[in-house]
């Protein structure tokens, strides 16, 4: 919260969709001082949607609709501010060198070569990121700079299936895109989605129906999101084909799991990533984990779902500047307790 403060009064003149996002974020933090993080602010407005309805019985009224609508736009107003204050973040991280990223896990992950598609051939690594930022993105076009001539990084769709292979397939029409993430390959998959990314209901679905069929937008860091472009996309938005982040909070991930799963826009892209994220895992010979603080109130969906889904065989590494609080956090997990290697390391 104190970030959005911060933030608040460098949003350009004309922004008064992004402007007024961050200032009812911010006001909704103020309501809910216990909060001390955004994951667990967002959570706040549904457990309080929860306790409304508890006590009404099966009957739907005008009242239920209303608070179901406050919920929701409190929701979307904290993504679009999450969205917007990353994107604003990204100049200042675009000026540093993002030491962590090139000397540690791109060179891990793709190792020392010039050709970004023979590093990606060859990399028998897949990368799954909880962060809503694009920093691994940035880096990632830097480190290959200087990959040019007839495959020069620049001309494929970066998340598409030949470079980074997150899911977007581009060359689908509109009205007909859907999660594609190619296997036996490298993929980076976003598993809460992303700064800069954007998914709606298709306008006129498929037939038949498909539910969890939608259009996505997932702009790349080629070059950076200036927060009028931003501000034109919320603009943009019809009742019928409304643009939202995509982004996806731990507790609406959670909803979607849960025996009466929520319909909400993020959901067939977090089924899908976290889907194949479990997949690789289940053939994986090594995982590690750097800097998650395996917070509560994601840390069994992260571990029932993701590193209880590895061989008994596979061996868990888990770099954190703060051991001892996840090696707490884990003890109630015996089935991946016995495989950790704990290392305190800063990324």
């Amino acid at each position: 919260m104190d970030e959005l403060h911060q933030f608040l009064p460098k949003i350009p003149g004309g922004c008064p969709l992004i402007e007024g996002a961050v200032s009812k974020s911010i006001d909704l933090a103020s309501r809910f001082p216990e909060a001390n993080t955004l994951d667990k602010l967002v959570n706040l407005p549904e457990e309080r949607f929860k306790a409304f309805r508890g006590g009404r019985g099966s009957a739907w009224q005008n009242a239920d609709t209303d608070q179901e609508n406050l919920t929701q736009a409190e929701i979307f107003n904290a993504k679009i501010a999450t969205s917007a204050l990353f994107l604003d973040c990204e100049n200042e991280a675009r000026k540093t060198t993002l030491k962590g990223y090139k000397e540690y896990l791109l060179p891990a992950v793709f190792g020392r070569a010039d050709c970004w598609q023979k590093a990606i051939n060859d990399s028998d690594c897949c990368v799954f990121t909880f962060n809503y930022d694009r920093l691994f993105e940035i880096a990632f076009l830097d480190y290959f700079r200087n990959s040019e001539g007839p495959y020069a990084i620049r001309q494929f769709a970066l998340y598409g299936q030949s470079v980074l292979n997150s899911g977007f397939d581009p060359t689908l029409e509109w009205g007909r895109k859907r999660i594609d993430i190619k296997q036996g390959r490298f993929c980076f998959l976003k598993l809460h989605g992303s700064a800069g990314w954007w998914a709606r209901k298709c306008a006129r679905p498929p037939q038949p129906p498909k539910e969890e069929w939608r259009d996505y937008c997932p702009n790349s860091p080629h070059s950076p999101t200036d927060l009028v472009q931003f501000e034109q996309f919320l603009a943009a938005n019809t009742q019928c084909s409304k643009w939202e982040p995509l982004i996806a909070f731990p507790h609406e991930k959670q909803l979607l799991t849960s025996d009466r799963p929520s319909d909400f826009i993020q959901g067939p892209y977090i089924g899908q990533v976290w889907s194949r994220a479990a997949e690789v895992l289940g053939e994986a010979i090594q995982v590690t984990v750097i800097g998650y603080s395996f917070a509560q109130i994601d840390r069994a969906h992260m571990v029932e779902n993701l590193l209880c889904k590895t061989p008994k065989t596979t061996k868990i590494t888990i770099e954190n500047k703060d051991i001892e609080g996840v090696r707490h956090a884990l003890e109630s997990y015996p089935d991946i307790k016995d495989r950790l290697t704990l290392i305190q390391k800063c990324f």
